[in-house]
C-alpha cells in the first residue's frame, strides 16, 4: 500500500516470472483517481531484510500516465498532472503552431512546430526555451529517447529533401540527417539509440539501425496513398504504423525487414 497525500494505492496483484536468468515482477495497483507526480518503488530483500536489488521509476514502464502535455495552434501548450482531470496552460513564448510534443521524463521535453521551431524545457514546462534547429520548414513530429537524445522530422514540399534532425546533447546542437528522399515526414519512433522508423506523406516507411546515419526504405504493403502518422514498437521487431487516407493500421514482426 502506498500513499500520496489523501490518496491510497493498493496492490491488487503480483506476478512473478523468469526470462532466462532474469526475474520479472509485475505489479498491478488500484488507485481511486490519478495521482500527481507518482513514483513506484520496488525493493527486493532477502529473509533477513537485506536489500538485494531495487527499481524506482514512473508507473506503466516509465510512460508517465498522469503527466501529459498537449500542443496546438498559436503556440498553445497545456499540461495535466492527474491524467487529464485538470489541464493548465503553459507559456511557450511563440505564436507558431506547435505540431508535436514529447517528454523524456516528467521534467525534460521538447515541442516542435511550424517554421522549424524547437522548444525545450527541463522543469516540466514551467519555462520553455527556443533551440536553434537550423531549419525553416515545419517540424511535424519529435521523439525523445532520453534527456539528451532526440529526433525531429518534417518538411513542406515534395520537391525538397525530407527533414530529419537529431540531437545527442539535449538540443544544444541539432544535426541534419538524410534519407535521400524528397517530401515530408510525419512520424518518427526509436526503440533505442540505434533502431528507429520514420513515415512520410505517401505511405513510405524508412528504417535505420545506426541512429539515423543511414536509412532503408521498407514496403508498407499499402495499395492506396497513405500518410504514415504514427508508430509504436515494443522492441526491434514487433511494431505498428497507422495513418490517414485509407485509415490502415500496419503491423510488423520483423522490424519491417521481412514479410
Amino acid at each position: 500500500m502506498g500513499k500520496n497525500g489523501d490518496d491510497v494505492a493498493e496492490l491488487a496483484k503480483l506476478e512473478l516470472g523468469r526470462a532466462d536468468e532474469a526475474l520479472r515482477i509485475d505489479l498491478l495497483w488500484e488507485v481511486p483517481r490519478p495521482f500527481a507526480g507518482t513514483t513506484v518503488f520496488v525493493h527486493v530483500v532477502d529473509a533477513s531484510g537485506q536489500l538485494l536489488t531495487q527499481a524506482d521509476g514512473d508507473p506503466v514502464g516509465g510512460s508517465y500516465p498522469f503527466d501529459i502535455w498537449a500542443v496546438g495552434p498559436g503556440g498553445v501548450i497545456r499540461n495535466t498532472t492527474n491524467g487529464g482531470v485538470n489541464w493548465q496552460p503553459q507559456t511557450s513564448g511563440t505564436f507558431n503552431a506547435l505540431l508535436d510534443v514529447d517528454f523524456a521524463s516528467t521534467s525534460t521535453g521538447w515541442a516542435v512546430g511550424t517554421g522549424g521551431i524547437i522548444l525545450h524545457t527541463t522543469d516540466g514546462g514551467s519555462t520553455w526555451l527556443g533551440q536553434v534547429s537550423g531549419a525553416s520548414n515545419d517540424l511535424r513530429d519529435i521523439y525523445a529517447l532520453n534527456t539528451t537524445t532526440a529526433w525531429a522530422v518534417g518538411g513542406n514540399s515534395s520537391a525538397a529533401p525530407q527533414l530529419i534532425l537529431k540531437t545527442t546533447d539535449g538540443g544544444a546542437t541539432w544535426t541534419t540527417l538524410s534519407n535521400g528522399k524528397n517530401g515530408w515526414l510525419n512520424a518518427i519512433y526509436f526503440v533505442d539509440a540505434l533502431n528507429g522508423w520514420a513515415g512520410d506523406f505517401d505511405g513510405s516507411i524508412y528504417a535505420t539501425q545506426n541512429g539515423g546515419t543511414t536509412w532503408v526504405q521498407q514496403s508498407s504493403s499499402v495499395s492506396d496513398p497513405l500518410e504514415i502518422r504514427a508508430f509504436s514498437f515494443v522492441n526491434t521487431t514487433i511494431g505498428w504504423a497507422a495513418g490517414g487516407g485509407t485509415g490502415a493500421i500496419l503491423k510488423t514482426t520483423s522490424g519491417g525487414f521481412g514479410p
